[in-house]
């Protein structure tokens, strides 16, 4: 932003107080989504850096409750 107004101020001045909220909330979506996204991309390269013997540890490559198997396929 040039001026330095967060963008809920700027789209107070835009679009008035109650229509404001639709494209704010659209874009704290879109922000959950790429902070999803890139955690995940984030968590994959971690995982490749390991070394090959921490890999193959079956305690760590454990099924977690609430995953699932998820850990396993990426091996």
């Amino acid at each position: 932003m040039t001026h330095g107004l967060p963008f809920p101020v700027l789209m107070h001045a835009a679009f008035e107080v109650r229509g404001a909220h639709l494209p704010v909330v659209i874009r704290a979506l879109v922000g959950c989504g790429w902070f999803g996204i890139e955690s995940w991309i984030g968590g994959r390269a971690m995982f490749l850096l390991l070394p090959s013997r921490l890999k193959t540890y079956q305690l760590l490559l454990a099924p977690v409750p609430g995953l699932g198997a998820a850990l396993l396929e990426l091996a």
